[in-house]
């Protein structure tokens, strides 16, 4: 395997593998960068093998978007932090992805992003938990990211008084003490004013 970090203009570093003559971005597969990978060893090839083979061809090329991807978790998906995921027993491609969670206070319509602090409560963390070969049968997400308990949060909402940027916070995701990604949200490819005013 070959193995690049690449970027467009104006946009993050981003983890890639090189199929053929051309780069195949490795977010999608769960990594925010190849420290991931090579942090991960046998199991992040593995997985990245088990997502090659899984995508199809449609979705295997992935480019940097130019909107944000938008998908529900359904409440029943949520569940709290450290509490057992129940994987299904029809998926055989689990997977997770540390995410930030932006908690939404005061609601509206039509918000400038300049406006987006007057809207933000607080912020948390979210394991964005998927069935990958649900996820990418079909160009529609939903199914695969709204299992059961697909979606911890937790342990706690921190205030955004708190927080004075939220664009530089770490952010990681371990398995049994096993450090399996590794970046902070200063890398996010929409920002949090973006979202909002694109939401």
């Amino acid at each position: 395997m070959r193995f690049v970090t690449y970027a467009v203009p104006g946009g993050p570093a981003l983890p890639g593998i090189v199929v053929g003559d051309r780069v195949q971005c490795l977010q999608p597969a769960g990594f925010g960068g190849i420290l991931d990978v090579i942090a991960g060893g046998a199991a992040a090839l593995a997985a990245i093998r088990s997502f090659l083979a899984g995508a199809p061809a449609a979705a295997a090329m992935m480019e940097i978007p130019q909107v944000p991807t938008i998908f529900s978790k359904f409440g029943t998906a949520v569940t709290g932090a450290g509490a057992p995921i129940v994987l299904p027993k029809n998926s055989g491609k689990p997977d997770y992805e540390a995410e930030f969670g932006v908690v939404i206070g005061t609601g509206g319509r039509h918000i400038p992003a300049a406006a987006w602090r007057e809207h933000v409560f607080g912020y948390t963390c979210i394991n964005d938990v998927s069935a990958r070969d649900f996820q990418l049968m079909t160009t529609q997400w939903l199914m695969g990211k709204t299992f059961d308990t697909f979606c911890p949060m937790g342990p706690w909402i921190t205030t955004a008084d708190e927080i004075e940027d939220p664009h530089e916070l770490d952010i990681q995701c371990e398995i049994n003490g096993e450090l399996l990604q590794n970046s902070n949200t200063r890398h996010l490819i929409f920002k949090i004013p973006e979202l909002i005013e694109f939401l």
